[in-house]
């Protein structure tokens, strides 16, 4: 930790993870290699900066420089191909991104002026999946299984205000929808919300709900329509053990 002016600080992290990955099917879920391929993978290279400029405002900052991949080249189906024949599909060989395109991962200042609520703006992770919140440094397997994957994990653009004292959390946000490092192009937006109780020491309770608020039709069937997201997350640790699950559901 190093001093930033008279009251604030700069904190610096990282996580450096590699992997060996060998498949034997088509379903593996993380490279989409195919059957019986085998590769080895730089999974995550995170450098993270956050701090406070002064004790009512902080600010976080995260690169994942491991997310970026050289493009390759992938076959295209062109449509309205000349001569048209339906039986005679016309594919070209074009370059494709492999990966995201940028390394941003978390960008957003915290303001504390108001009691018992932190307002934040910026990019970050979307209040669904305790594991999906969980630091992938801190994560209880080498990965996230297919439901912290799927509804956490995941990060967008908004603003959100939140808090959490010893018992008690609470996080209530509006955000583009688009996801990450993209720019909305229509007027809805979504609300998430999400409790945790904390009863006793080793025992979490939480519930989360993500609601698409619409009114712009043309950009709601762009984005998949309307979704509703509702879940549910227990944890619960005592000395070296935990036990932890989490259900959630999806209606679009």
């Amino acid at each position: 930790r190093l001093p930033l002016g008279k009251t604030g600080f700069l904190e610096f992290g990282g996580l450096m993870q590699s992997w060996f990955i060998n498949t034997f099917d088509d379903n593996e879920p993380y490279v989409g290699l195919g059957a019986t391929r085998s590769t080895f993978r730089l999974r995550r290279g995170e450098v993270r900066l956050a701090g406070e400029i002064i004790p009512e405002v902080g600010f976080k900052l995260m690169f994942d420089v491991a997310k970026v991949l050289e493009f390759g080249t992938k076959n295209l189906t062109v449509s309205n191909a000349t001569p048209a024949d339906a039986s005679k599909p016309v594919t070209v060989a074009t370059s494709q991104p492999a990966s995201r395109l940028s390394v941003l991962q978390d960008f957003n200042l915290t303001f504390k002026f108001i009691p018992y609520v932190n307002l934040s703006i910026g990019q970050y992770k979307t209040p669904l999946s305790l594991e999906g919140l969980t630091s992938s440094a801190k994560l209880l397997f080498i990965e996230r299984s297919e439901v912290g994957r799927i509804f956490g994990d995941q990060r967008d653009m908004g603003l959100w205000a939140w808090y959490r004292v010893k018992q008690f959390a609470y996080f209530v946000g509006f955000y583009n929808g688009a996801g990450a490092n993209n720019l909305d192009t229509t007027t809805n937006k979504e609300l998430y919300l999400r409790l945790e109780a904390m009863p006793f020491d080793g025992l979490l309770i939480a519930a989360s709900l993500q609601r698409t608020l619409a009114d712009d039709a043309v950009g709601t069937a762009a984005f998949g329509g309307e979704k509703t997201v509702v879940g549910a997350d227990i944890q619960f640790k005592a000395g070296g053990f935990t036990a932890q699950g989490e259900f959630y559901y999806s209606k679009a």
